[in-house]
């Protein structure tokens, strides 16, 4: 069957809007204003006329926002080309090979989107056009299909699907859902009857990407490249299927991107296993009892894997739902003898376990069997071996399957056959995808090597900008800047997807939900000369906790107030030789990292989070037990500075992790060397701050705390002489004023801006003779220098005035700045602005007596707070924000409360008009639809409601009613998951479901509708700046929205579905974080209950309530009563009267009186205008309902009817050729 191009987009320059047309409905979407508007058939007749065709599509995907330049691009993107993979009754498959992007924003660039362009283009995007019978779906399982569970989302195109959910536009009926993998079908004769043979594999959006940049698993459970593969058979009314799963190893690993890389675990083993748990608590939901067969062989990198695995399964609540077994494919299989030792050897221990977990069969409608267990298999990547195996399995099942259709045995090859050219068609595609090239099948050695080439290739030049084009169709511009990073940290992976409004809002009032804890965190550095001394007889009286604990217990009492996080840096942890440069061994930071576990942990428990090495520069980091479920996002960067930025001689190593809603960073670098080199130091400090670029694009000054230690190699300007005369006679002031850093800090070329840094009341910790108290008595004779340092900084918060003093008194009185040297951060003025923020008070600042290196270690120790989210006040403002923002459509219904009476149509807008700026008023059965340019405004105008417009009483009330939808089956299982999992983990696994659902649609089961009355009456109790938040709020566009292009201004919206409805508030829920156990009474709060998705950063203001009114202002909107605004001009449709006219107002919203606010910035804005006194526009007019068109043809009832002949036909549809052609690369941008 061939698909016809069902849509026509039609598009005006000035004002530029677009209009999306589907001859399958009658009403038309027109995008314009960043608003999505729902046009009536006799309306779309009219705009047709004044606007130019563009293009016509087979299907819509969604609308893609890229952030550019602090500028939101939107894109329409459509599907311009495919073609037919196959059909199952009346559902038909087809690949896209070829889509159009049409701008939606006045400054869209075809170069932005290019990449994501060609990735959709690729040909392994597949799309299906159901039918009525609904024998097959593409989008998940035939037997999840049945059991209508929902519970895994494939669905790649959801972030572009998000922003039409915002407006209320029904997906269903106008977009298309896209899957990426592998679909494959075959028809096979059985005597006189077809039997449909189909294979396809589902590859996962949650954790997508290439081959080296995603690896292992996430926070959330979610593991790279898993594919879920199904194996189906259709025979008449009966349908047989058997499913497979494969993903990569489930523990936070990567792997070195040259060929035969070495493989690092990123986090130790209590850091990894909550993840564990989630991971194989949600396989087991959905797939039943596992049998996992893990393909690794015996080399290090396959053994330290394996073990790891091993050791994670051994210790899991779900271990009875697990059985483990280890097949090295590369030792038992040969290409001569594979079937042979995969039968001998393998089938006897999975062969058990198929014929007793069944597999799924339908026949006439009725469930005969279903399958209880799945086969997880596993290789390094999940490509070429773990493909065979599932191929193998897969040929075991069919015979089964088979049998179970009533085949005879004589057809039984056919079908062999036939699915084993789809599952070396399958292996190849998902290989595609992943790494760049085909399976390597192990026929023709000259053709896997040139395949493993052909790898190399793509992932040293090609994988970096496809995992960017992944991610901008996966997230679209969800966590991008500054607001994606504070979605991230503040809201759950859900609310990522709602309208920019609703977050910022939600963002600005973060104290309203959040607390502040305190943690206690101990940083040290130690140049170690090469490492060796681990062991060293010199420790026989000394150890590591003379460094890091030793120092200060006295002082700050460490035993009874232990450090929450140890970050701990060394510098030349191996021997700095070309050898040592060129292949670094990490033996040495294995022995350093269980020597340091085993010391920190003599008093206090500790767990190695992560560690990083780059040669000799290597940065662990360790924390308390009870932390570990409330850190996420673990990431590590690593800058060469060394040779001309091409060694790991020099250079720094970062680590970075949020810790509730906090982003800390921590830093470990080895500047250059040598007393002259001051300017080779600076420029080494300004690569690492330039080249640190975690995944999503956080950098070093994107992170609330920024911690820096290490051999910085600065040294004293003094005589030798002089200098250690003063050392002698502890001038350590005089000292400090000839230091190269602080002199360097006083320079206007930014070196360590905003850095504080404690007072050196210590002696300088370089050059030493080892073992020895001397300073360098060798024949370069060296000055002695504070070269090994520890720095931090903060970066200015949101305005934490607002926090209630109860609230801040227990954090606050007895912190003060530190008397060290703070000078580029200007705190005087920061403690006038928000008069609670400091940068962290550092407890101690010292040295130890280790005497096994030329350097002597360094140790600081700072108390600072981070921001803990409380789940239950967050629903609550959740809702509040709900009632505020209004309904996505911004539209109310008018009409009178008696039918005979009629409402006098300029008096109505001139009242409705002083509520906000209306973009489009229409009237149908006597009911005026009134869109507004903003939610708000329709909320506003609730409270007409009731009131009498020369004489008549008028009803008001939403279009859209703020409902919270009933749950779902999904939502029910999700719920059921969460319970079952929750004895296993120490936080809440509500923040932990599946990214598609949020905290609030877990609760909505038992919630009410918010009822009209309710808003007007909550309104009434707010305070003018809650109520009266208008759009210059939240831009960094003029303050005039009047003088802005039409194109260019955003409306206020919210997802409704996404918002829960009731508005009463919940109390507190027990502290939900911490095992009973293990809870740490520094975090404790009896009466709150922390969320597991808190911040990266706050630089937004809440808004301040005004105490000044409580009344809601009018809002005058006419733009042309304002000599300062810009004329602006409505859509102009010829050919109607005015009382049958339809006008699409540029929306104008002049300056409303309200309380000066802070910006998004955190900057004053000037106090604005009064607004003059409102009138009625001539502009605004109505478009009465004319005739309608007959109603457009059923999908499923071809072929369509023609259109009636009051409207001229469109073209006749382009028809696609089915022959199976390599799918054309080919991109179009529409301007």
């Amino acid at each position: 069957m061939v698909l016809s191009k069902s849509l026509r987009v039609l598009k005006k320059s000035l004002p530029l809007s677009v209009v999306l047309e589907s001859k399958l409905l009658s009403e038309a979407l027109l995008f314009q204003s960043s608003s999505i508007i729902s046009l009536l058939p006799n309306e779309v007749d009219v705009l047709c006329k004044s606007y130019q065709e563009v293009t016509k599509a087979h299907g819509c995907l969604g609308v893609l926002c890229i952030n550019q330049e602090d500028v939101v691009l939107k894109y329409l993107v459509l599907v311009t080309g495919c073609f037919a993979v196959g059909k199952v009754g009346d559902v038909e498959v087809y690949r896209l090979t070829q889509t159009s992007f049409i701008g939606l924003t006045a400054e869209s660039r075809a170069d932005v989107v290019s990449e994501v362009a060609k990735l959709l283009s690729s040909g392994f995007f597949y799309f299906s056009v159901p039918g009525q019978s609904h024998h097959f779906s593409l989008y998940s399982n035939t037997q999840m299909s049945c059991d209508k569970v929902d519970i895994i989302d494939f669905t790649w195109n959801r972030s572009l699907l998000a922003y039409l959910k915002d407006f209320g536009v029904s997906i269903e009926d106008w977009c298309t859902k896209l899957i990426c993998g592998s679909v494959d079908f075959k028809t096979v004769y059985v005597g006189a009857q077809q039997a449909k043979a189909v294979l396809v594999s589902r590859l996962s959006c949650e954790r997508a990407g290439t081959r080296y940049n995603v690896k292992g698993i996430d926070d959330e459970g979610n593991v790279a490249n898993f594919v879920e593969t199904e194996q189906l058979v259709y025979l008449e009314d009966a349908v047989t299927s058997y499913v497979q799963i494969r993903g990569t190893l489930p523990v936070f690993w990567k792997q070195n991107a040259m060929p035969g890389g070495g493989v690092t675990l990123t986090r130790g083993f209590e850091c990894s296993h909550l993840a564990f748990e989630r991971h194989f608590g949600r396989i087991v939901l959905l797939y039943g009892e596992q049998f996992l067969v893990n393909l690794l062989g015996k080399k290090a990198s396959d053994k330290l894997l394996s073990d790891a695995y091993k050791d994670h399964l051994q210790d899991s609540e779900f271990k009875d739902h697990l059985k483990l077994i280890h097949f090295d494919y590369h030792q038992n299989v040969s290409s001569s003898s594979k079937s042979e030792k995969l039968e001998s050897i393998l089938y006897k221990q999975t062969g058990k376990f198929i014929s007793e977990h069944n597999f799924f069969h339908k026949k006439r409608g009725i469930v005969i069997s279903k399958q209880t267990g799945t086969i997880r298999t596993n290789c390094m990547d999940c490509l070429d071996r773990t493909n065979a195996v599932q191929t193998f399995h897969s040929s075991k099942v069919l015979q089964d399957q088979l049998q179970a259709l009533d085949i005879d045995k004589k057809f039984f090859p056919r079908f062999q056959e036939v699915f084993k050219t789809c599952w070396k068609n399958n292996g190849d595609n998902l290989s595609w995808i992943y790494a760049g090239s085909g399976a390597q099948h192990k026929s023709s050695k000259l053709k896997d090597k040139s395949r493993s080439v052909q790898r190399a290739f793509q992932s040293k030049f090609n994988d970096s900008s496809k995992q960017e084009a992944i991610n901008k169709l996966l997230f679209s511009h969800a966590f991008e800047g500054e607001l994606g990073r504070q979605t991230r940290a503040l809201l759950s992976p859900t609310d990522a997807y709602s309208p920019s409004t609703y977050r910022k809002t939600l963002i600005e009032r973060f104290s309203e939900y959040t607390d502040l804890a305190p943690v206690r965190i101990t940083m040290g550095t130690w140049n170690i000369n090469g490492g060796k001394h681990v062991r060293s007889i010199a420790f026989k009286h000394a150890s590591l906790i003379n460094w890091l604990l030793d120092p200060y217990k006295d002082i700050l009492q460490a035993k009874e107030n232990p450090s929450d996080i140890f970050a701990i840096g060394f510098e030349e942890m191996v021997d700095l030789k070309a050898s040592a440069i060129v292949h670094t061994s990490s033996t040495n930071r294995r022995e350093w990292g269980a020597e340091l576990e085993r010391e920190l942990s003599s008093n206090t428990q500790y767990v190695l989070l992560t560690a990083e090495q780059m040669v000799g520069i290597c940065l662990y980091i360790f924390v308390r037990p009870h932390l570990v479920p409330i850190i996420r996002d673990v990431s590590v960067c690593t800058v060469k500075t060394g040779l001309g930025n091409r060694a790991g001689n020099k250079g720094g190593v970062a680590v970075r992790f949020l810790l509730h809603s906090t982003s800390l960073c921590f830093v470990c670098a080895h500047l250059a060397a040598h007393q002259s080199h001051v300017a080779e130091r600076n420029s080494d400090y300004q690569d690492i701050v330039r080249k640190i670029v975690f995944p999503m694009g956080n950098t070093l000054a994107s992170h609330d705390y920024v911690f820096w230690c290490g051999d910085l190699n600065y040294r004293i300007d003094l005589p030798l002489e002089d200098c250690k005369a003063r050392i002698a006679n502890k001038e350590w002031d005089a000292l400090m004023s000839c230091d190269q850093l602080n002199q360097e800090k006083k320079k206007p070329n930014k070196i360590f801006e905003g850095f504080s840094e404690g007072v050196l009341n210590f002696a300088p910790t370089y050059k030493y003779d080892q073992f020895s108290d001397d300073y360098d008595t060798s024949e370069k004779n060296r000055i002695p220098a504070w070269t090994d340092r520890i720095l931090w900084k903060r970066r200015p918060q949101g305005d934490y005035s607002l926090f209630p003093t109860h609230k801040m008194e227990c954090y606050f009185q007895d912190f003060g700045l530190h008397p060290s040297d703070v000078m580029q951060l200007n705190v005087t003025d920061l403690k006038q602005r928000q008069p609670f923020w400091h940068p962290g008070k550092l407890m101690f600042y010292g040295r130890a007596e280790l005497k096994t290196s030329d350097h002597r270690p360094v140790v600081a120790v700072f108390d600072i707070e981070v921001l803990k989210i409380h789940n239950e006040i967050l629903k609550s403002t959740k809702r509040q924000v709900v009632r505020e923002l209004g309904p996505a459509d911004q539209t109310i219904l008018v009409q009178s409360q008696k039918e005979e009476e009629k409402v006098d149509v300029n008096l109505l807008l001139r009242k409705v008009m002083e509520h906000g700026a209306i973009v489009l008023m229409r009237e149908k059965d006597s009911v005026h639809e009134i869109t507004f340019h903003d939610g708000k405004a329709a909320i506003s105008a609730l409270q007409l409601n009731g009131e009498e417009i020369d004489g008549v009483k008028i009803s008001v009330k939403l279009r859209t009613p703020l409902d919270a939808p009933s749950p779902s089956p999904r939502q029910k299982i999700v719920k059921s998951m969460v319970v079952n999992l929750s004895s296993l983990v120490t936080e809440p696994l509500e923040a932990e479901a599946p990214k598609e659902l949020g905290d609030t649609d877990l609760i909505q089961e038992d919630e009410e509708p918010i009822s009209d009355q309710d808003l007007v009456g909550g309104l009434e109790e707010l305070e003018v700046s809650d109520v009266e938040e208008s759009d210059e709020d939240y831009r960094d566009e003029p303050e005039e929205l009047d003088q802005l292009d039409l194109a260019d201004s955003e409306p206020d919206y919210y997802d409704a579905e996404e918002s829960p409805s009731d508005l009463t508030d919940e109390p507190r829920a027990q502290n939900g974080y911490f095992h009973p156990k293990t809870e740490h009474k520094e975090f404790e709060s009896s009466n709150s209950s922390t969320s597991s998705y808190p911040s990266d950063r706050l630089s937004l203001s809440p808004a301040k309530p005004s105490s000044e009114n409580n009344k809601i202002l009018p809002q005058p909107v006419p733009q042309e009563l304002h000599p300062q605004s810009v004329p602006q001009k409505a859509l102009s449709i010829p050919q109607l009267s005015q009382a049958q006219s339809l006008s699409i107002e540029k929306p104008s919203l002049p300056p409303r009186p309200s309380v000066p606010r802070k910006s998004y910035t955190g900057e004053p804005r000037p106090k604005p205008l009064p607004p003059p006194r409102p009138s009625l526009p001539d502009v605004c007019l109505l478009a009465k309902e004319g005739p309608q068109r007959p109603p457009p043809p059923k999908r499923s009832q071809p072929p369509r009817k023609p259109p009636p002949p009051s409207r001229p036909p469109l073209p006749k549809s382009t028809s696609i050729s089915s022959s199976p052609v390599p799918a054309p690369r080919h991109f179009n941008v529409q301007k």
